[in-house]
């Protein structure tokens, strides 16, 4: 008997979890960005959520929350409901960098399941075009000639940007320091005034600044040039080979999420993010439209992971 009620309540799980799955979703799904409003992870996620709005005919409200370098808005997910309706649009730091870092409050592997790739953006080497220097090798040979007398902008330890500078100096052998910010905007407005040498970042934020002269882009950290940017040359063209640092935003629901309810996800999250209404918004913030299977972004995420570990080993941070 206890066999048999056993089996009985394995098949009402399974037809329960699969009408579940069915009329999914019912009600407001949330995502979560771990970020202030206004950034580039806001502006995809809010992008995104007007296109399931109108798919789903039900809510997808955005909602920030910020600090830690993104372990906040994480931690919450984490320790969200697995059905499905709290979702989160990550960067790479809360998931593939900080836990190299620091002792997090869960472990990422563990705590979510990947749903698919966002957007992403190759970095892009940004100087005050005051300075006398028109590439990388002149950045190089500038930095040797003159120790000390360069630095570069980042929102912070452990961020994109910081081991941006900090692999560039490893690995040309030169001396800058590193000048830490409480945001890109502030970091970036220094860069332009002159304060600060230099600074990486997505291309994005920088665009119109390179645009107006305001800013010197000296190359980009891809494997190819950026579209928005056909004239700069990666590191690798610049002398720097082996360079590939991307900044990325991923979509992931906390772990235990039904499998059924992960594939709707990934279908319509793919699915809106290839409509023309968020590929335009994504094109003026010259980020790239991801939207891969779930499989693909599992193996890109473990090998970001592996990736930012080798440089963060390579520049000599240590955990916290």
């Amino acid at each position: 008997m206890t066999r048999w009620a056993s089996l009985l309540a394995a098949g009402l799980f399974s037809l329960s979890a699969a009408a579940h799955a069915e009329d999914f979703p019912s009600r407001t799904v949330r995502i979560i960005v771990p970020y202030p409003a206004g950034g580039a992870t806001d502006i995809t996620a809010r992008a995104v959520a007007q296109e399931l709005g109108k798919m789903w005919k039900q809510s997808v409200i955005v909602e920030n929350r910020s600090g830690a370098i993104g372990v906040i808005g994480a931690d919450y997910v984490a320790k969200s409901p697995p059905d499905g309706y709290t979702l989160m649009l990550s960067t790479q730091n809360e998931v593939s960098i900080n836990q190299s870092l620091s002792t997090l409050p869960y472990d990422p592997l563990k705590a979510f399941v990947p749903i698919t790739l966002g957007t992403s953006s190759p970095q892009v080497m940004v100087i005050n075009p005051k300075l006398p220097i028109n590439s990388v090798k002149e950045f190089v040979e500038y930095a040797k000639a003159n120790p000390g007398k360069l630095s570069y902008a980042s929102p912070g330890e452990g961020s994109t940007q910081h081991l941006g500078g900090a692999f560039l100096a490893k690995v040309a052998n030169i001396d800058m320091l590193h000048v830490p910010y409480r945001g890109t905007q502030p970091a970036m407005t220094d860069v332009i005034a002159g304060h600060v040498s230099a600074m990486f970042g997505a291309i994005g934020p920088y665009l119109p600044h390179i645009k107006a002269g305001s800013l010197r882009a000296l190359a980009v950290t891809a494997d190819k040039r950026a579209e928005t940017l056909p004239d700069v040359p990666t590191m690798t063209e610049a002398g720097i080979p082996n360079f590939v640092m991307i900044n990325w935003f991923g979509v992931y629901a906390p772990a235990g999420t039904p499998d059924d309810i992960v594939r709707i996800l990934n279908r319509d999250f793919v699915k809106a993010l290839h409509s023309e209404e968020v590929k335009e918004s994504m094109r003026q913030q010259a980020l790239d439209i991801g939207g891969n299977s779930q499989a693909d972004f599992q193996k890109f995420w473990v090998e970001q992971i592996a990736g930012f570990k080798t440089v963060i080993d390579a520049i000599g941070l240590t955990k916290k």
